[in-house]
């Protein structure tokens, strides 16, 4: 049996996918849900993702 997605999980995929490639984002310092969602972003279907922690 799969176990069940996390709230946080479901979160972070639904962020990527809003990430086109070539899009440049900024994000906060302390908002990690983000900076993960740009990491999945960027493996999977963003290479040329430029973001940026202000």
């Amino acid at each position: 049996m799969a176990e069940a997605e996390l709230i946080p999980e479901i979160m972070i995929k639904a962020m990527a996918k809003e990430i086109k490639d070539g899009d440049k984002v900024l994000h906060g310092l302390a908002s990690p849900l983000p900076i993960l969602a740009m990491l999945l972003a960027k493996f999977t279907h963003a290479p040329n993702l430029v973001f940026l922690s202000v």
